[in-house]
């Protein structure tokens, strides 16, 4: 996989391996995958790609809020978060 920025021309870089990726419903988390991070070294656009078969966690799983504050509270982790609509970043929708 070669993801390419459409509006720079140009191949995207891997920025990060093993990013935690939360995915939301109804405004809160239901699913957890880990997930790889590229960037445009042109415009700084970023994209989550490099998703598995399936989600490392379901909120309906022992310990998933747990393990959700863990990983928002470690500067080690690297959380990004997916919603089932567009949600501007920092937006009502969105975790602070």
């Amino acid at each position: 996989m070669r993801p390419v920025c459409v509006k720079c021309q140009c191949e995207m870089r891997c920025t990060k391996t093993g990013a935690d990726i939360i995915v939301m419903s109804d405004g809160k988390p239901y699913q957890i995958w880990v997930g790889d991070i590229f960037g445009c070294l042109g415009c700084g656009v970023e994209i989550v790609t490099g998703w598995g078969n399936k989600p490392w966690k379901l909120s309906h799983e022992p310990n998933f809020d747990d393990l959700v504050n863990r990983l928002e509270s470690s500067p080690s982790h690297r959380v990004e978060y997916v919603y089932e609509k567009p949600t501007p970043k920092g937006g009502n929708d969105a975790p602070d």
